[in-house]
């Protein structure tokens, strides 16, 4: 269609989701947010100085969807989740219980946990094994189950009240926010079978380390930001008008918008409002499907009162407690709060009863709780926390599309299948998307072609008949050969098999552990395979280790030995002081037959060191964890076989790090060696996760002020600078100061104090908030101003408009900064600047390669980490220039959609990011098919910054 133009309607989860998706696919989006933030129902808030969540939102592992959205907008960092399930139960009078799952296959991970659990008697733990297997063959998509209680069903299977308490609610209630009694057993057999039943990690539970805001709001909006999204916060939207091609979005200001397609993605008891008439024939039943409430009891003890990160009570009103103390910014005692779900008999309960019941629940629940003091009790309530999935909801929830072409619907409450949960949004989000985006290109052939992976082939080598059909089942329709076990049918292949027409040849199957930290299970993808005389370097697997490894596997790159025989015992650890981190029978004597294409080796281990294939046991435990680790990483092949293809690769010089940068880390590292670690850096050295990582590792300490620095210690200022303010209080703790500010960040420092000096008001063009803007404005603090936009021109108040001066962030892009200085000689004729640009040589250069690059390529790839604003600007600086932009931390993070339809790529980096980067990305694409690399160079860099004298 022409209109190229979608609303979405509806910050949250989906509507985060399926604004990102249409962005990628070229769509011009606006995101329309009523309130004054994005993340819709799981959100934060401060409170008595602490940032609370609304609800303690967790996910498991098989919540994929939104852990990849999490990966979007930069936010890996900022969740965690278990390296295997793991619930405390408790009860009063101190007694406890323990959920923890083996590496047992599905659903016998729990077995062991269940047989020592204090809660169920011998009886009641046999007939929970019986539920639980017949509750494996119950269909979560047959309407006749849908309509059925859970409840009723767990009582036909003899599951008393005890059971009921102790296991089926522990998981039905926070899931699925009802009882089993009022759940659906369509529902809550697809919350048991995806968690517990099919998969052994699963239901491994992972939570936000910061407060949700930071995840779904501030990194939502940059990632939407970057994606080119016009995000319009505090901006509702009334009502949605059909027009001949398209539609108006009136808002509730009396103005409105036009769009060629638009996505509703709000609450069910907001969507029917919106939507014009004829849209929807069953709108009105929307509102039959309910809520279901949710309370939480914030608690803020004077010290730790519980040892788990969460954990579950039996025999007390506390359903889950949960540590919130990290991520509310609490720096002492410990910040409790307990989630109550399904929660329609507290919702009318005065806070103080609600307060003293808690209070006291936790008490007898955790001892230390009842001689500790409550500094902060309080309680949220949030009335409508998810829509109820109750008996004959199902048919209720509507799909995405309406009766009005273009007009769609997304969130947690359309038939994703998946009950009201943050996977559930965000699934609801790609659902929607992908029928817009698959109408905005009606009838664009060149458009679908870029989108299949047609052209791009993958053989899968095989030894066993086992290891195939993992392969087979995994990924249906995929190229799986089988080739015989053994190194002798391994030549024998590998002489009458020429595999040079494929894309990439993958040898995939089972191997033994060399490394004593592997477990069965675990992913092998080998760096070179070493055996048959000879070492065979492999293609760069970085790229396919980072898509298994966001698919839920465990993965380790390294050497695969290659043996004649079976290896065990002292054999075994001899080649594990090799280097070796596996095993295998076949693979070097494969390798030949790849015929010069990308080979890639993937192994699941069987077995291990200490668990060898001679114990029957071990061998049949092994061959199912490895059967279904195989057949996992198969189905996600197809996803890494959409990435392949011969490509051409344009590096931009200057890249990566610049001489203030190499400066900087030179002198943490000189720190190091002449003073001894730990040496403390004020805040990130440079704005790069893995430069600061490797300090760390040398042992530096990064500590956000200097008041976390030991008096007398040695304490380095970063490269973006400090105020004046800071210098005192290291002054004043009598610190050893290293100043790593850059030498050109210094110069704008003094350019403030003289202005501010000669009386100026001074306007600094920059990112409020960014620390070289807090060590700039730290100079004047009372005769700064930060802008960073022309239209923020308009509104400035000065003292004097003929003593303004202006000042800017060195980090920026000289076109927009360019636009704001213009801006600003124009209201203020006679303002000064400085006697040279601010903005650096290094950023000026690395911008005008990223425009030249713009071009001549199909997409331009940006080293650095999410808050670096130098790298930020090189995707933006592309983008303006009409080239899709992306950045990336490293290749492990690249993904199918990033290289959809490139053939000639890009790639820079931002000058806190290393040089190695950049050679690993190149690389990792290496790993994808050939790949001939050239360079476009627009300026040579021959500066140098001497190093302070303290290091010298």
């Amino acid at each position: 269609m022409s209109d190229q133009r979608v609303i979405i309607v509806g910050g949250g989860l989906a509507g985060i989701t399926a604004a990102l998706d249409c962005a990628r696919a070229g769509a011009e989006v606006t995101l329309l947010e009523s309130r004054g933030r994005l993340g819709g129902a799981a959100y934060s808030f401060q409170r008595d100085g602490l940032w609370a969540d609304n609800g303690q939102h967790v996910f498991l592992r098989c919540c994929t969807e939104y852990q990849r959205l999490v990966h979007e907008l930069g936010a890996d960092a900022m969740v965690t989740i278990q390296p295997r399930l793991d619930i405390a139960v408790l009860s009063p009078g101190g007694r406890r219980g323990r959920l923890r799952r083996s590496a047992l296959p599905a659903p016998l991970q729990l077995a062991g946990a269940l047989a020592r659990y204090p809660y169920l008697n011998v009886r009641e733990r046999l007939a929970l094994t019986a539920a639980m297997t017949a509750l494996r063959f119950v269909d979560p998509d047959d309407p006749a189950n849908d309509r059925r209680s859970f409840g009723d069903w767990l009582r036909r299977w003899r599951q008393d009240r005890r059971a009921v308490e102790a296991i089926w609610d522990l998981i039905v209630r926070p899931t699925i926010n009802l009882t089993s009694d009022e759940a659906s057993l369509a529902q809550a057999a697809l919350v048991f079978r995806l968690g517990l039943l099919e998969r052994t990690d699963a239901g491994d539970i992972g939570h936000a380390v910061v407060p949700l805001s930071q995840i779904h709001d501030v990194a939502g909006r940059a990632a939407l930001a970057r994606a080119g999204v016009d995000v319009r916060l505090r901006t509702a939207a009334a009502a949605i008008v059909p027009d001949h091609d398209g539609f108006t979005v009136r808002l509730a200001g009396g103005t409105a918008l036009r769009a060629g397609q638009v996505i509703v993605a709000v609450p069910h008891d907001r969507a029917g409002a919106l939507l014009p008439d004829g849209a929807h024939g069953d709108r009105d039943a929307w509102q039959r499907l309910g809520s279901s409430p949710i309370v939480n009891v914030h608690v803020v003890y004077d010290r730790p009162v519980l040892e788990f990160p969460f954990a579950a009570g039996i025999d007390s009103p506390v359903q889950w407690v949960f540590d919130r103390t990290a991520s509310s910014g609490l720096t002492n005692g410990q910040y409790l709060v307990v989630s109550l779900s399904a929660a329609d008999d507290e919702l009318g309960v005065p806070s103080e009863q609600l307060r003293e019941r808690y209070l006291s629940a936790l008490a007898e629940l955790l001892p230390a709780a009842g001689e500790a003091t409550v500094r902060t009790c309080f309680v949220t309530r949030d009335h409508a926390a998810t829509f109820r999935a109750a008996p004959g909801q199902r048919a209720l929830r509507p799909g995405t599309a309406t009766a009005l072409p273009g007009l769609v619907l997304a969130g947690a409450w359309t038939d994703t299948g998946w009950p009201a949960t943050m996977e559930g949004a965000v699934r609801s989000g790609h659902a929607a998307s992908e029928r817009v985006v698959a109408r905005l290109h009606d009838g664009d052939s060149a458009w679908r072609a870029r989108r299949s992976a047609g052209d791009a082939r993958v053989t899968v080598l095989t030894p066993m008949g086992l290891e195939a059909l993992a392969v087979r089942r995994g990924a249906p329709g995929a190229d799986v050969r089988r080739t015989g076990m053994g190194p002798k049918r391994a030549a024998q292949y590998a002489l009458s098999h020429d595999h040079s027409d494929a894309t990439a040849v993958v040898i995939a199957g089972f191997c033994g552990a060399l490394d004593q930290t592997l477990r069965p299970g675990d992913i092998v993808l080998a760096s070179e395979l070493r055996g048959a005389g000879e070492t065979v370097a492999c293609a760069d697997p970085t790229i396919l280790a980072g898509l298994l490894r966001r698919g839920g596997l465990r993965v380790t790159v390294a050497p695969i030995a290659c043996e004649p025989n079976l290896v065990t015992g002292p054999r075994r650890r001899r080649l594990a002081q090799s280097g070796a981190a596996a095993v295998d029978l076949e693979s070097a004597w494969l390798a030949p037959s790849a015929g010069g294409r990308p080979l890639h080796a993937l192994r699941v281990v069987l077995d291990t060191p200490s668990r060898e294939l001679r114990n029957p046991i071990t061998s049949a435990t092994g061959t199912a964890v490895a059967y279904r680790s195989l057949r996992r990483a198969a189905s996600l092949l197809q996803e890494w076989a959409a990435m392949l293809g011969d490509r051409e690769l344009v590096l931009a010089s200057p890249r990566a790090s610049c001489a203030g940068v190499q400066r900087a880390i030179e002198i943490v590292e000189r720190a190091i060696e002449q003073y001894g670690a730990p040496v403390y850096v004020r805040r990130q050295i440079v704005h790069n996760a893995h430069v600061v990582d490797s300090l760390r590792q040398r042992g530096a300490v990064f500590v956000q002020e200097v008041d976390e620095v030991p008096r007398g210690a040695t304490v380095v200022f970063s490269a973006h600078g400090v105020s004046p303010a800071v210098r005192r209080n290291a002054d004043a703790r009598e610190l050893t100061v290293i100043d790593a500010t850059c030498p050109l960040v210094a110069k704008v420092h003094a350019e403030a104090r003289r202005f501010a000096a000669g009386g100026f008001d001074i306007v600094l063009v920059g990112h409020d908030g960014h620390e070289e803007i807090e060590g700039t404005v730290g100079e004047a603090p009372e005769r700064t101003t930060v802008i960073a936009s022309r239209e923020e021109v308009a509104r400035l108040e000065v003292s004097d408009p003929e003593h303004v001066a202006y000042l800017t962030q060195t980090t920026l892009a000289v076109d927009e900064t360019a636009s704001v200085v213009s801006a600003l000689r124009t209201r203020f004729p006679t303002a000064v600047g400085p006697p040279s640009e601010d903005i650096c040589y290094a950023t000026q250069n690395r911008q005008t390669a990223v425009r030249a690059l713009a071009g001549r390529c199909d997409v331009v790839l940006v080293v650095g980490s999410e808050n670096s604003s130098n790298s930020r600007r090189l995707v933006e600086v592309a983008q303006r220039a009409g080239c899709r932009s992306l950045l990336v931390e490293d290749a492990s993070q690249l993904r199918a959609d990033a290289l959809a339809g490139a053939r000639r790529i890009g790639i820079s980096a931002g000058a806190s990011a290393p040089e190695e980067l950049v050679s690993q990305l190149v690389a990792a694409l290496g790993g994808l098919g050939v790949a001939t690399v050239s360079e476009e160079s627009v300026a040579e860099e021959n500066m140098h910054f001497k190093l302070p004298p303290e290091v010298r």
